[in-house]
C-alpha cells in the first residue's frame, strides 16, 4: 500500500467526532461505524468505510469515514494548503456535514482541526487542510480522521457510483436502497474469492480485507441496468437540444461534411468550464454560439445540428480517451466514459472534433479501435 500506515485505534478516541446518530440521514450508520472501527482497532489496520443510501428520487446520501496518513496529503501548488481527494462528482454533490480530527496513537486522543472543500479538478472535488497541521501530524506520526456526509443528485434518471477498495486496508461499503429500488453491482473478485455481480434488492454489505496486498479494486453500483441503458439515457438529453430536424435529405458528400466539421472546430476552440462541465450535454447550438467555445459534448451537438438541418441522420458514440477498456462491462463506469464523438451511419464514418488531428476519424486518432456505445440503440461498437 502506497499510502497508509498501520494504526491502533482506540474507540474512545474516535467517538468525539461531533456527529451523532440523530444527525445522520439514516440512524444506524453511526452505530455501524463504531462496530467497524472497533474491528479495526482489534486488527490494528487502516480503515475505509462508507454507507450509501439510494433514495426513491435517486438522490444518493453517503456517509464516509477515512483514516488517512498525513504523508499521503499533497501540497497545493503555490499555496500554504494541503489537499487530498475523497472523490465524487463535485458538480452534483452537496456536503451536508464534514469534520476532521488529528488522532494520536501514542496518547489515544484526538483534536478537531479545520477542514474545507477545495476546487474541482476533472470532476473530482478535493479537501484542504492547513499545511502546518499536516506537517506537525506527519512529524508526530499522527493520523487524520475525516468524516463527511454528502448528498448527490442523480445522473439522468438513475444513480452511478464507484466504490474504491483500498489496498493494504480493511474496507467496508454498505449500500441501502429505498424499498423496491433495484441495485446493480459489479466488482472484481474479493480477497475471500467472492464476486459481487448482478441485481440486488434492499441492501448489501461489501467487506474486503486487503491488508496483505497492495492491490486496489473498484465496485460499481447503479440503478442503471447496463451500458446500453446508460447510452440511451444520454440520447434523451442530446435529442432535447436538437430541435431543427429537416425531413428532406440534402445532397452532400463525406468531404463536405468533413469541411463543416473542420469549420466548427476552427470557430469554437476546445475549452471546459463550469458552463459545460458534466457527464451529459447541457448546451443548445445557440447557447454554444454565445459561449464561443466547446467541449466534446458541445462539438457533437453542433455537428449533429448541422447534419439534422440537411436531413442526414447521425448519432452520438460514448467512448473513452483512456488506454484501457472500462473496468466493468456490467455496470456503467462514468469515469471511463469521458468522451463522445459523432457517427453517421449512411457513410459509416466517425467524427471527433475534439481531436487535434483532422475531424474524420482514421487510424491516427486516439479513439480509433476503441469500444463505444451508440446512444440511439445502446449497441456496442468498435470505432473504425
Amino acid at each position: 500500500m502506497k499510502t497508509f500506515v498501520r494504526i491502533v485505534l482506540a474507540l474512545s478516541a474516535l467517538t468525539p467526532l461531533h456527529v451523532h446518530a440523530k444527525d445522520d440521514p439514516f440512524m444506524s450508520a453511526w452505530k455501524d461505524e463504531i462496530s467497524f472501527l472497533e474491528k479495526c482497532k482489534e486488527l490494528t489496520s487502516s480503515c475505509f468505510y462508507s454507507r450509501i443510501l439510494l433514495k426513491e428520487d435517486n438522490v444518493t446520501i453517503r456517509v464516509s469515514l477515512n483514516i488517512i496518513s498525513p504523508d499521503d496529503i499533497r501540497l497545493v501548488d503555490g499555496t500554504d494548503r494541503n489537499s487530498f481527494s475523497l472523490p465524487y462528482l463535485c458538480d452534483r454533490t452537496r456536503v451536508l456535514s464534514m469534520s476532521a480530527d488529528i488522532y494520536s496513537p501514542t496518547d489515544r486522543k484526538n483534536r478537531p482541526v479545520p477542514i474545507s472543500a477545495g476546487d474541482s479538478d476533472n470532476f473530482i472535488c478535493y479537501h484542504e487542510i492547513d499545511k502546518s497541521i499536516i506537517t506537525s501530524a506527519s512529524q508526530k506520526r499522527e493520523l487524520l480522521v475525516v468524516r463527511q456526509v454528502t448528498e448527490t443528485s442523480p445522473i439522468f434518471d438513475g444513480v452511478l457510483g464507484t466504490l474504491h477498495m483500498e489496498g493494504g486496508a480493511i474496507n467496508r461499503h454498505i449500500i441501502t436502497a429505498a424499498e423496491g429500488t433495484p441495485i446493480y453491482l459489479d466488482s472484481p473478485k474479493m480477497m475471500d474469492g467472492s464476486i459481487h455481480r448482478g441485481r440486488i434488492n434492499g441492501s448489501t454489505i461489501l467487506d474486503d480485507d486487503r491488508r496483505w496486498t497492495e492491490e486496489s479494486s473498484y465496485t460499481f453500483y447503479s440503478t442503471i441496468e447496463s451500458w446500453s441503458q446508460f447510452a440511451r439515457h444520454y440520447e434523451i438529453h442530446q435529442s432535447a437540444l436538437l430541435t431543427n430536424r429537416n425531413p428532406n435529405r440534402s445532397n452532400i458528400t463525406l468531404d463536405e461534411i468533413d469541411e463543416i466539421a473542420r469549420g466548427l472546430r476552427s470557430q469554437f476552440p476546445y475549452l471546459v468550464t463550469s458552463d459545460n462541465l458534466g457527464i451529459h450535454p447541457r448546451n443548445s447550438p445557440d447557447q454554444i454560439t454565445k459561449l464561443g467555445f466547446a467541449d466534446c459534448k458541445d462539438y457533437v451537438t453542433l455537428l449533429r445540428a448541422k447534419l439534422d438541418a440537411r436531413g442526414i441522420p447521425s448519432t452520438t458514440i460514448i467512448t473513452s480517451l483512456k488506454s484501457t477498456p472500462p473496468r466493468s462491462l456490467v455496470v456503467p463506469d462514468p469515469i471511463w466514459a469521458n468522451h463522445v464523438i459523432v457517427y453517421i451511419p449512411e457513410f459509416d464514418a466517425y467524427f471527433d472534433l475534439a481531436a487535434e488531428e483532422d475531424s474524420l476519424v482514421d487510424q491516427t486518432f486516439a479513439v480509433y479501435g476503441k469500444l463505444g456505445f451508440r446512444t440511439d440503440t445502446g449497441a456496442p461498437v468498435i470505432i473504425r
